[in-house]
């Protein structure tokens, strides 16, 4: 049976009515895997004995007849800096090489609570700045049909820029809005973990499961967002959105804002100084932060450590310098100097007052704006330019990409004010579904 081109829904219905275990979808995407991946190269760690059996408890779940999770069977990718217990989770580093966490990052256990199996662990940059063969592993999976949906963390944008360059769906929830708890982070107050899919529907499905305030993570909040249903009846009319002047002096996305006010949205352009500075403004208090963060990996609580060495010093030293790659130190040497007593001012401490300046004014514009509408990549030829995606992460706001109607690999991003998920969600189920059904007239 086919069930690569099917969602989570369907999928979900198939199993409910036997005409598929878990076991069976299990091993069509593990077979899937096998055949692709070693051109992909979306995976770092796949868990083939770990997802049959989670495969086959879920299957004696369901014959004991007990309820079943919301995402019963449904194979998933998880990127590789997220605490998985027992399975490798290397941030793509050296340093990190044979580290298996004793524990599951708090998602990771709501996710297994609703049944999903893990197939494995997606390719990313090192410490999520260095070079990979793969920086967008998961994404690379979800499109080729090994996995149907990936749960990322987003820094800067690393969510909404993969899955719009693999035709996907992409959120980064409010900060907040989701556990931290078992994320190997780097830059703590920019990184939330976000949900990559195949088929915009199913992103509210995952999001309900892994949202909500945990005990563990103290930057946790209890979010109001309500339980996605789309009241908006197919149209847009009286939805209010905002286009910020600063990223339109091309006009990059015309064929979907011309969509977008054809179902009846109301598009304004708006002026938001302060963004000029927000990429020097994340790269200056994200590389502050980075370096912190760095400081844990020494190579004597756990990691990679030097085997020749003749003191402590020696020893952390050695250790780094062998296991980490040449961006990784980059930013390590640059948060140290904007950190340092005689530079702190100038630029730790003005990027934080420019920060606030960014959050406010981003947050006025909901006093009269529904959403922002902007690019989320630069141009094909710089698919990595974080200048439309970072400014969702340095204010925290929520933020859904979704491809562009001519599918030019530039991809549009909808961000609202905090915990407005549900809006998001109902305006880019709209647009989505005219996408389909043929794009511009």
């Amino acid at each position: 049976m086919r069930t690569f081109d099917k969602g989570i829904d369907e999928l979900f219905k198939l199993y409910k009515s036997n005409e598929i275990s878990t076991e069976e979808l299990t091993l069509s995407y593990l077979e899937q895997i096998e055949k692709m991946d070693n051109e992909l190269k979306a995976y770092i760690t796949i868990d083939n004995e770990g997802a049959i059996n989670k495969a086959k408890e879920i299957d004696k779940k369901k014959a004991s007849g007990a309820k079943l999770g919301v995402l019963a069977g449904i194979p998933m990718i998880v990127s590789d800096d997220i605490s998985t217990k027992g399975i490798r989770t290397t941030l793509n580093s050296k340093m990190m090489d044979n580290y298996a966490p004793p524990f599951n990052a708090t998602i990771i256990e709501k996710l297994y609570k609703e049944d999903a199996v893990l197939l494995g662990k997606s390719n990313i940059k090192e410490f999520g700045v260095g070079e990979t063969n793969n920086p967008w592993g998961a994404a690379t999976a979800i499109e080729n049909n090994e996995a149907i949906f990936g749960i990322v963390s987003d820094t800067s944008g690393e969510v909404r820029q993969s899955a719009v360059t693999h035709n996907l769906y992409g959120l980064k929830p409010t900060y907040g809005a989701v556990s931290r708890f078992g994320l190997i982070g780097s830059s703590p107050s920019f990184e939330q973990i976000g949900i990559i899919t195949k088929e915009i529907e199913d992103l509210p499905k995952v999001f309900q499961v892994i949202n909500g305030k945990d005990s563990k993570d103290s930057t946790s909040l209890d979010s109001q967002v309500d339980e996605f249903t789309n009241n908006l009846n197919g149209s847009l009319e009286g939805i209010k959105i905002a286009l910020p002047k600063e990223y339109y002096k091309n006009d990059i996305i015309p064929e979907s804002i011309k969509k977008m006010k054809e179902l009846g949205a109301n598009i304004e352009y708006i002026s938001i100084p302060s963004l000029e500075y927000a990429l020097q403004v994340y790269e200056i208090i994200s590389s502050g932060e980075f370096s912190s963060n760095m400081g844990k990996f020494d190579g004597i609580a756990f990691g990679y450590r030097a085997s020749d060495y003749n003191n402590v010093d020696e020893l952390y030293s050695k250790s780094r310098a062998e296991s980490l790659g040449e961006d990784v130190k980059k930013k390590i040497i640059f948060g140290s100097f904007v950190l340092s007593s005689n530079q702190y001012k100038d630029y730790y401490e003005k990027s934080q007052r420019i920060r606030g300046l960014i959050c406010k004014e981003l947050k006025d514009i909901f006093n009269k704006y529904d959403v922002i509408l902007t690019p989320v990549i630069n141009n094909e030829s710089d698919i990595e330019s974080d200048l439309y995606t970072v400014s969702a992460n340095i204010s925290g706001l929520p933020a859904l990409s979704m491809p562009n109607i001519d599918n030019n690999n530039i991809g549009i991003q909808l961000i609202g004010p905090a915990f407005s998920e549900s809006v998001l969600f109902a305006i880019g189920s709209i647009f989505a579904k005219e996408k389909k059904n043929g794009g511009v007239k």
